[in-house]
């Protein structure tokens, strides 16, 4: 998924960064601001759904 998100907005997106955890957290930040949590819907979120939410904070 970091890959498509670069290639999508490579003007916009320096880098990823992932971060190995425990819990099954998957978080998804845009500059610092929490845009999807797998902890607070209980599921892996769909590459569109991360893509539209990016954009969104793109603006």
């Amino acid at each position: 998924m970091a890959s498509e998100l670069i290639m999508k907005w490579p003007e916009n997106i320096a880098h990823v960064n992932l971060h190995a955890g425990s819990g099954g957290a998957y978080e998804v930040s845009v500059n610092g601001e929490q845009i999807w949590s797998k902890l607070e819907s209980k599921q892996y979120p769909e590459l569109k759904v991360v893509t539209d939410a990016v954009q969104a904070a793109l603006g």
